[in-house]
């Protein structure tokens, strides 16, 4: 396994935004990345509502399109 040096956190919002960022960078599909979220992800992304509502409670956390 090669050595990144790169924190978990600093992938962590990528992924919830992503979940699939791993798969996509490997397979060559980095265009299909999504990079913002919209209201109609939030079921595909599966988050559970409270999270959903905690990033909605503090705007900029994640790129949010309304």
């Amino acid at each position: 396994m090669d050595q990144l040096d790169i924190p978990l956190v600093a992938i962590g919002r990528g992924l919830i935004i992503e979940p699939d960022w791993i798969q996509k960078v490997k397979a060559g599909e980095e265009d299909t990345i999504r990079t913002e979220v919209h209201m109609e992800d939030s079921k595909d992304l599966a988050l559970p509502d409270a999270m959903w509502e905690y990033i909605e409670a503090r705007p900029g956390w994640l790129p949010i399109v309304k």
